[in-house]
Order: structure tokens, then C-alpha cells, then sequence
């Protein structure tokens, strides 16, 4: 089974690779910064239909929850204007059953909804880009 994941840029699925953990480049950002959103989906054509997914923040690359946001949200469509309004609460220990994973609706048989994704970081710390971990979790027949 090969999951892939695409980004969208200017509204254009972009292949990004066929694991299923992925570090994103949120740019290098300054502190109080907000980054851009990137847009993510998960598909799976060597399914029957995918079930159950989720995302796992695996790696938050050292910033601290209590000072640092981890923006998540998800729809069915594509929006380049849409900013996440739900957050990562913590690092999933990589577990189907991990409190922290972010469940994430299903737009077809194949593919879960859009997945927007950012960052928030605090005042007192710089951000250095491509540090932060996402992995897929999803059950498949």
C-alpha cells in the first residue's frame, strides 16, 4: 500500500512523498510570528477505502505547547484564505489511540478532507523552518 500525501499550492495538488511522515517548511520566522498555512491530503489508491484517519504531531522541534500554537483544521474544499482555528494539544507517542492525534474526515474512499496546517511562535524564540514532523495514521481495507 503506498500512502502519498499532497500539498496544495495555488490551488494545484503537488505530490510531496510516499511515506507516511512528512516534515513541513513553515519558513523561518520571527518571534510572534504566525507562519503560512500549508494545505494537506492524505490518499491511498492502493485501497479498498481508508477509515479512521488521523494526524500525529510527532516532533513539535522544541518549542513548548504552554508558549507556541500548532495550528490544525480541516475542510472539503480548497481555501488559500482559511487560518486554523484548532490547535495540537501535544506530541503523540506515533499510537492509533494517542489522545494528541487529530482526527481528520474522510472526503471519499480514498482521500481525507483538506488538512491546513501552521504555527504560532512565541515572543521569546526564532523558528527555523522544515523541524516540525506530521505522520498519518488511518485504517484501510
Amino acid at each position: 500500500m503506498t500512502p502519498i500525501t499532497y500539498i496544495i499550492r495555488n490551488r494545484t495538488k503537488v505530490q510531496v512523498n510516499y511515506l507516511d511522515a512528512k516534515s513541513f517548511s513553515f519558513g523561518i520566522l520571527a518571534p510572534h510570528e504566525s507562519s503560512q498555512t500549508n494545505i494537506i491530503q492524505l490518499f491511498v489508491p492502493d485501497a479498498a477505502a481508508i477509515t479512521n484517519i488521523r494526524l500525529a504531531l510527532i516532533n513539535s522541534g522544541g518549542m513548548v505547547f504552554s508558549t507556541s500554537t500548532f495550528g490544525i483544521d480541516t475542510r472539503a474544499f480548497i481555501d488559500e484564505n482559511v487560518v486554523p482555528e484548532s490547535f495540537f494539544q501535544g506530541v503523540s507517542d506515533k499510537s492509533n489511540d494517542s489522545q494528541y492525534n487529530v482526527n481528520i474526515s474522510s472526503l471519499n474512499r480514498l482521500a481525507s478532507e483538506y488538512v491546513y496546517l501552521n504555527v504560532n511562535v512565541p515572543i521569546s524564540q526564532d523558528f527555523m523552518a522544515g523541524i516540525i514532523r506530521y505522520q498519518w495514521l488511518f485504517d484501510y481495507a
